[in-house]
């Protein structure tokens, strides 16, 4: 598991975690499903059983095995630009994404 972080992301996570004062690992995880496919989240947790680890920037991350197995590695961005503002998680695998016209009709 390879977490690629740009300056931005690896900026905004260490002052977060200063903030914080955690030492608790980042989790990568979905965060829900929708046309466009999953969308996925940041959050500070501690290690199970079956999460895979990584290091990028001096910073812990955990994601659990299925993720990864499902995405593969991640880029994390961060953007702080007009009505914008906040991380982007991109994987490496690319999700299959609904029909996204949101015509309320999509078959799952």
């Amino acid at each position: 598991m390879n977490v690629n972080l740009t300056q931005s992301a690896s900026d905004a996570l260490k002052k977060i975690l200063a903030a914080k004062e955690s030492d608790k690992p980042v989790r990568l995880y979905v965060a829900g499903f929708g046309c466009s496919g999953p969308s996925f989240g940041l959050a500070f947790d501690d290690k199970k059983e079956d999460d895979l680890e990584a290091n990028a920037n001096e910073i812990d991350f955990i994601m659990q095995t299925e993720l990864f197995e499902q995405y593969g590695d991640f880029t994390i961005e961060y953007v702080d630009e007009d009505a914008r503002k906040g991380f982007i998680l991109t994987p490496s695998v690319q999700p299959e994404s609904g029909c996204s016209s949101c015509g309320g009709s999509c078959a799952v």
